[in-house]
């Protein structure tokens, strides 16, 4: 899957959904994680805290991902407080 192809299909839910939206918490957290594999990791927190937002009624296992994958990007950006705070939360 391509980095372009995940944009788009992000654009496409988010025009049908509006920005916050339980069904968008993994395309968020999958726009997060290609991010921080392209060595984006500003950009990944920002899709990441997004995942956060939009966590629905029953959260528990996206939400260990996606708090796992926020710390992980805090720890590239060398802030360790921030990693451990979510690393711990996940």
């Amino acid at each position: 899957m391509s980095y372009e192809y995940i944009q788009q299909f992000l654009e496409a839910k988010q025009k049908r959904y509006g920005e916050f939206h339980p069904s968008l918490v993994d395309l968020y957290n999958l726009k997060g994680v290609t991010d921080l594999a392209r060595g984006d990791a500003k950009t990944a927190i920002e899709y990441f805290e997004l995942a956060v937002k939009n966590f629905g009624p029953n959260p528990e296992l996206r939400h260990s991902q996606v708090l796992n994958n926020l710390g992980l990007a805090y720890f590239i950006m060398n802030k360790p407080k921030l990693a451990v705070k979510y690393s711990e939360g996940s």
